[in-house]
């Protein structure tokens, strides 16, 4: 999947697709009027979109790093929608974000009025053909995607447990992780910890989202979960920098910038076949918060909502608002979303095989 890009290089990149977008509208005529046709098309936009509310349906609940990227985006967006229509958040958490993804697919208006977030982990449930999947990835018409993301371990202090190898092996230590739901990488990753590599780890899995996992670390219920970096940045640094959390490892490669001395989980990959598995079933599924929307909507909708987007990610507010909250900004364009997915969903034949009765045993 894509690699992050320099902010740098997205700002240059969404200025030239501005430029390009700007001359396809340009008159053929060189009188310098308007093109009757966009001005039309843009008027048509802007009735439709004028006085109504935008769903952003998050398939996860309240407080967690979908919810927060969601809110800053849904803040900026309108303005540049046409006909700036209200945006507001609709969080529908359940099943490991395949309740949300069910619900923007089959469900929810297909006219433009409403935006799916859900985690692009889902991907691995549709390769595996898993019970609940009601969606075709392949289908979704992206926005883009605010940052790639990188999966990171975390446990708590009163875990004991202060590296990787402290639950590997036979006389591995037990350690409590909550989960999601099977499809979400945040129960993907422990279990190919558990099965690849002999974690000692006991999974507690049903948790809607990564926010309810905070709490029950808080509470004692479980003693680490697994959530991507870039929420953790934005909401809970502080837990990091006191040592009340440890990351044990890292799902990426190479690794992330913020996180030089944080393993990452393919130094642990004793073979190649492991090395596979893990680059597949963990290191490549970066694409973790795409912005999408259902079939069926109208064109010349479609391309609104991905030029606001698009547009949104530029906006010099919008960026200084996300550095304030720690929130990564590197994003992906629609084009680039829907390329990765699409060769992901078509990953070679072996690597599913090999794959399969980790991720999906009874399926």
């Amino acid at each position: 999947m894509s690699a992050k890009r320099p902010r740098a290089a997205w700002i240059v990149h969404s200025a030239l697709v501005m430029i390009v977008l700007a001359a396809g509208c340009a008159p053929s005529s060189g009188t310098g009027a308007p093109a009757s046709g966009a001005a039309t098309d843009e008027k048509a936009l802007a009735d439709f979109f004028r006085g109504k509310t935008v769903q952003i349906v998050v398939a996860t609940g309240p407080g967690g790093g979908f919810d927060i990227y969601s809110r800053l985006i849904a803040t900026h967006m309108s303005k540049y929608i046409p006909g700036n229509p209200t945006i507001v958040i609709d969080n529908k958490p359940g099943a490991g974000h395949m309740l949300g993804m069910n619900y923007v697919y089959n469900v929810a208006p297909k006219n433009g009025l409403a935006i799916g977030n859900a985690t692009g982990g889902l991907a691995i449930a549709q390769v595996f053909g898993t019970s609940g999947v009601e969606f075709d990835m392949t289908k979704l018409e992206y926005l883009g995607i605010p940052t790639t993301d990188t999966m990171v371990m975390i446990v708590t202090r009163e875990s004991g447990v202060r590296r990787l190898e402290d639950i590997l092996g036979p006389d591995g230590k037990q350690l409590v992780v909550g989960t999601t739901g099977p499809g979400s990488l945040q129960e993907d990753l422990p279990v190919l910890l558990r099965d690849v590599l002999g974690a000692n780890l006991k999974l507690v899995s049903g948790y809607q989202g990564s926010n309810a996992m905070k709490l029950a670390s808080e509470r004692g219920e479980i003693q680490g979960y697994f959530n991507a970096w870039e929420s953790v940045k934005s909401a809970d640094l502080a837990k990091v920098d006191s040592g009340d959390w440890l990351l044990l490892a890292q799902f990426a490669e190479p690794a992330h910038r913020d996180l030089p001395t944080v393993p990452g989980i393919m130094s642990y990959a004793r073979t190649d076949d492991e090395r596979q598995i893990f680059r597949y079933g963990g290191v490549l599924r970066t694409l973790i918060r795409p912005y999408f929307l259902p079939p069926g909507v109208p064109p010349e909708r479609v391309r609104a909502l991905q030029e606001a987007f698009q547009k949104t990610m530029a906006d010099p507010e919008f960026l200084a608002q996300a550095e304030r909250s720690g929130l990564d900004i590197n994003p992906l364009s629609a084009e680039e979303v829907k390329r990765d997915f699409v060769a992901f969903l078509n990953m070679p034949a072996d690597i599913k095989a090999r794959l399969r009765p980790l991720l999906q045993p009874g399926n």
